[in-house]
């Protein structure tokens, strides 16, 4: 993605739930700033959702989906595919969201309360990190 422009090529309804997330964890940064941290959070949401995909789609349908991917196929297509693949898809990934949601917002109150000096601060210029989906340890993927 072009560096200037990623921030357009992620959908507006996404763009919209990292700017509040953002907002709901009390960062206050310029727009230019702000926008890094959407792009970078974007990466971070992905994914997770991607592990959840994994964690849903049954394997002959994963590697349907990771073969459309693959070709290319645009957000809608994949998306279409996985709301007919995966059970109360809409369901699954609203989920997802709250899941991220609550991960970020708990990493970014660890940062918060770490002592000075420590790595996690939120002295540190990059957003809290959210570990991947852990949910499942289970999950075997064909």
């Amino acid at each position: 993605m072009d560096q200037n422009n990623d921030i357009n090529q992620i959908p507006p309804y996404l763009r919209d739930f990292l700017s509040s997330l953002i907002t709901e964890a009390g960062i206050v940064v310029d727009e230019v700033t702000h926008n890094q941290i959407i792009k970078e959070l974007f990466v971070q949401l992905d994914n997770y959702i991607l592990s959840v995909i994994i964690e849903k789609l049954p394997g002959d349908k994963l590697e349907e989906f990771t073969k459309m991917a693959e070709e290319g196929k645009n957000r809608e297509e994949l998306e279409e595919y996985l709301s007919k693949n995966i059970q109360d898809s809409q369901q699954v990934f609203s989920q997802a969201l709250m899941d991220f949601k609550n991960l970020y917002l708990g990493n970014v109150a660890v940062a918060r309360s770490a002592p000075p000096g420590n790595e996690a601060s939120e002295t540190s210029s990059t957003p809290a990190s959210v570990p991947e989906n852990n949910n499942n340890t289970d999950t075997k993927v064909d």
